[in-house]
């Protein structure tokens, strides 16, 4: 990566891919072209940037590649639904904000052809994003929106699943569109891209549900309670896979005749699993917890 300049004390920088790019644009006449959809993507991210810095998410760098920008952030932060909402939505809003003004400047002002391609640009920068499929932005809202009721892990699974079969149907319609215009060839290549981007984000779901379940550990005050029912027979492992991100929850353990035997914290189960067995029953928790507060005692 190339550190092209540093804003708002967060680096920018270009990946080695975009220099062809560069040197066609050149030879070609299109740079002021290129300029420009840097420029726009630069913004994109210092939106997303700006939004996370107000929640408190510290951003590392924006790093340019060929098929866009990704931002670098701290990987000790759990961001909760509604915050990564605003997050994901803030790079399309700025999109949208720049297509008004270049519109109205376009319609009113002055008119020139750069102009109407930022109008273009952006335009399609803000739709595309939005389309839900990870790690698009409308990708990322869709799993936050899903991420509300579910934890994490499920989520990604769900908006995967989604993504994968948008992906499918976008290719068929690249194929079709291929035989009349170059622009099907190009939807087929971000097809690829997205479905390949998608599988990663499935894989990394399970690792990154736990990351977030432990760094909530360190900081839970302003998160709202959850309560999660479970009976006495189930495993620590399945109500780590129940345990959201967005709240701390509590587990309150029923035996099988629905009588209440007591309640168990996230930290509990952590405690549990990587102590015992991840495989330890709640009822047997309980039984361990009860044991260790009366000192072992009848």
């Amino acid at each position: 990566m190339i550190k092209i300049i540093r804003l708002f004390n967060i680096d920018i920088q270009i990946g080695y891919s975009l220099l062809p790019i560069f040197a066609l644009a050149i030879y070609f006449n299109y740079l002021s072209r290129f300029l420009i959809v840097i420029l726009v993507i630069i913004i994109h991210e210092l939106a997303h940037c700006m939004v996370s810095i107000f929640f408190s998410v510290k951003v590392e760098n924006i790093e340019l590649f060929f098929f866009g920008g990704v931002i670098k952030s701290e990987k000790t932060f759990v961001v909760n639904p509604q915050k990564e909402i605003l997050i994901s939505i803030a790079g399309p809003v700025s999109n949208l904000l720049m297509f008004l003004v270049a519109y109205v400047i376009n319609c009113y002002i002055y008119t020139h052809e750069l102009i109407y391609f930022f109008i273009t640009l952006n335009l399609s920068i803000g739709i595309f994003n939005m389309i839900p499929i990870l790690p698009l932005d409308g990708g990322r809202i869709l799993r936050a929106l899903i991420n509300i009721v579910y934890n994490r892990n499920k989520a990604t699974y769900v908006a995967v699943v989604i993504g994968k079969v948008l992906c499918l149907a976008f290719l068929v319609i690249g194929i079709f569109i291929m035989v009349e215009s170059y622009v099907g060839f190009i939807i087929i290549i971000f097809s690829i891209f997205l479905h390949t981007n998608c599988h990663n984000e499935k894989k990394m779901a399970p690792y990154t549900h736990m990351r977030d379940i432990i760094m909530k550990q360190i900081n839970y005050d302003n998160l709202t309670i959850r309560n999660i029912r479970e009976y006495e027979c189930a495993t620590v492992v399945s109500v780590l896979k129940k345990i959201t991100t967005g709240n701390y929850c509590i587990i309150s353990v029923f035996s099988k005749r629905g009588r209440y035997l007591g309640e168990l914290t996230e930290k509990q189960i952590l405690e549990a699993i990587i102590n015992h067995d991840s495989m330890l029953t709640l009822g047997e928790l309980i039984k361990m917890n009860n044991t260790l507060r009366t000192g072992g005692k009848k």
